[in-house]
């Protein structure tokens, strides 16, 4: 996209990063998930995934043709990602992304760096017994273990439609203190712009 000018190129940033936002009820609700991850990472950094599977698996999108060999794929990405997390601590330099107004959020400062046994937030449309049971075995904490059914009293049926629930799911690795998914993912586009607005260090995401 080209633009006439600096001025307005920055103000069309400054619309899609902070004009554009979840509902209230998906904001309260992803805060309220993103504490609960916290609490299990024992209070320190945690990180989170993106596996896309579903229809990118028929069309031939999907990053692995296999849930083990995707998911081990996810795991060797946050592995490097809490080495750029470890640095970052041990720096006390925030880089945040090249946007307009962008204050940098210093909690990536202050809090721990993830351990290595720690478990990690993962989003996905796999649906299979098998793949998610596998995932969880392996370290991954699901949407469906951090939403209550308090929760989904209060946020009502609409989170019963899967396209909802991964908008807080969205919302959810937007706040992670490290981000990794699949470029040829909507969802994760949307986390990444909710993630350079809320000033995460440009070196806690990656897409490829």
């Amino acid at each position: 996209m080209r633009f006439t000018s600096v001025a307005a190129r920055d103000d069309f940033a400054r619309d899609v990063l902070y004009g554009m936002r979840p509902i209230v009820a998906v904001r309260h609700l992803a805060d309220k998930v993103a504490q609960r991850m916290q609490d299990r990472a024992g209070g320190r950094m945690w990180m989170a995934g993106h596996m896309r599977r579903g229809d990118f698996v028929t069309a031939g999108w999907a990053m692995e043709g296999t849930i083990q060999k995707h998911f081990d794929r996810i795991k060797s990405r946050l592995t490097a990602g809490r080495m750029n997390l470890e640095q970052i601590h041990t720096e006390q330099k925030i880089t945040p992304f090249p946007i307009p107004d962008v204050v940098p959020d210093r909690t990536q400062l202050t809090l721990l760096p993830p351990e290595e046994s720690d478990e990690f937030f993962l989003a996905t449309d796999e649906r299979s017994v098998e793949g998610l049971k596998y995932v969880r075995e392996h370290g991954a904490v699901l949407i469906g273990d951090l939403v209550t059914i308090e929760d989904r009293r209060e946020f009502g049926w609409g989170i019963m439609v899967t396209d909802v629930l991964a908008l807080v799911e969205q919302a959810v690795l937007s706040k992670a203190y490290y981000f990794y998914a699949h470029a040829m993912s909507s969802v994760a586009g949307g986390a990444v712009n909710m993630r350079a607005a809320r000033g995460a260090d440009s070196r806690s995401t990656l897409i490829d």
